[in-house]
């Protein structure tokens, strides 16, 4: 039995094991209300599975318009269904991951704007392991972007939370599920860096020699010498200066922070600076190699497992722009998430109070100086999607 409804601008269509969700047009829900009619009619699943055969053809031509109306950069195969980029007009030979496709057909199922997740992979499609990786290895990496901008973190404080209100465990877990790392609307992740505050500078005493004094001026009780107030807080975030808590002071290669007040070549971590190493040489692209060289960064759970293991009191936690282009690795253990990467750029941190706004487009804007030449950086890279159709139904080549 095929049934056919009109919810709003949609058609919803039931038959068997199946559910059709397609845009409505007249000439659409007359064509399925006869075939519906049909099927009231037949007297044999032979003659049955003719008709779903019909009603499959309909939907699926009217999927692949829906989604190609949805965003122009996107293009559906009709007769394998995969989804590819649009560029200039022309189809990308490089298939969007099946991880990739289920996100953007949720978020057209529910309307949310596609271009950030388009963004991030034209990005990540400009990552040097892709550009110059084998097919296998693309593959391999691409499948692991993927997996890793799908995570999924759930707070258990939030949980419990929920659960206080009077909500079950089921829809407790539900409102406190989130996305570990976000994607900006210019296709950079939202990460987070474990730091520890500088909390010491050094001056020159009587005799000249450096000597080691507190950044900040603390006030104290005159009675108890006890302390009563810190500076710390008044002083712009910019004017801290932290480090990677792991490597500190000393720990690992340098790297620059470049900014307004940057501080070059160190250690040194500030708000408002880009961080980079010198070349891809100092970044382990190992994806198998966990604890190695490179800059890393992580999500939620890689600043909840750092909580949870009691280290949170001599951290700072700052967060981060990273573009996909400057992942070099994605270790495949579970157990700190973290990614290392050629650089990133750090917006805030959790403790200190920014005195100026730093918006994505200011960064993404460094990376994209030639980002009117990315479509055809991606063509020339990847090749350009080649069709041939024999009686509208034959398998794509690609180049």
């Amino acid at each position: 039995m095929i049934v056919v409804n009109r919810l709003d601008n949609n058609i919803v269509v039931s038959c068997r094991d199946k559910e059709y969700d397609v845009l409505y047009t007249k000439e659409k829900f007359d064509a399925l209300m006869e075939i519906a009619d049909q099927s009231e009619e037949v007297a044999s699943m032979a003659e049955l599975n003719l008709l779903l055969d019909k009603v499959d053809a309909l939907c699926k031509n009217d999927y692949k318009e829906k989604v190609e109306a949805f965003h122009p950069e996107v293009y559906v195969q009709p007769v394998s269904g995969e989804f590819f980029l649009k560029l200039d007009g022309k189809v990308s030979s490089v298939p969007l991951p099946s991880g990739l496709v289920r996100r953007l057909e949720v978020s057209i199922d529910k309307e949310i704007d596609i271009t950030p997740v388009l963004k991030a992979w034209k990005r990540f499609l400009r990552n040097p392991k892709m550009m110059n990786g084998t097919k296998a290895s693309r593959a391999d990496f691409a499948e692991r972007f993927v997996d890793y901008i799908e995570m999924v973190y759930v707070d258990p404080k939030k949980i419990k939370e929920a659960i206080d209100k009077g909500l079950s465990e089921s829809q407790a877990a539900d409102m406190a599920a989130t996305y570990e790392v976000k994607i900006t609307k210019q296709g950079l992740l939202a990460c987070f860096k474990m730091s520890t505050e500088h909390t010491v500078k050094y001056v020159a005493d009587d005799e000249g020699n450096p000597k080691e004094v507190s950044r900040f001026k603390k006030s104290f009780n005159p009675d108890t010498g006890e302390i009563e107030g810190d500076d710390r807080d008044d002083i712009p975030a910019e004017d801290r200066v932290f480090y990677p808590y792991i490597m500190g002071l000393h720990g690992g290669d340098s790297f620059y922070c470049e900014g307004a007040k940057g501080t070059g070549l160190g250690h040194f971590i500030k708000i408002g600076c880009t961080h980079r190493l010198a070349d891809w040489s100092m970044v382990d692209t190992d994806d198998t190699a966990g604890c190695s060289k490179g800059l890393h960064l992580g999500g939620l759970g890689y600043i909840s497992g750092w909580e949870e293991g009691g280290n949170h009191d001599a951290t700072d936690i700052h967060t981060c722009f990273v573009d996909p282009a400057h992942i070099g690795a994605i270790p495949n253990y579970y157990s700190s998430k973290a990614i290392r990467v050629l650089q990133y750029y750090v917006y805030g941190s959790m403790t200190a109070i920014n005195h100026g706004i730093y918006h994505p487009s200011d960064y993404a804007e460094q990376t994209d100086a030639e980002w009117d030449k990315v479509s055809q950086e991606i063509l020339d890279n990847y090749g350009e999607l080649s069709e041939k159709l024999s009686d509208g139904a034959e398998e794509l080549k690609a180049l």
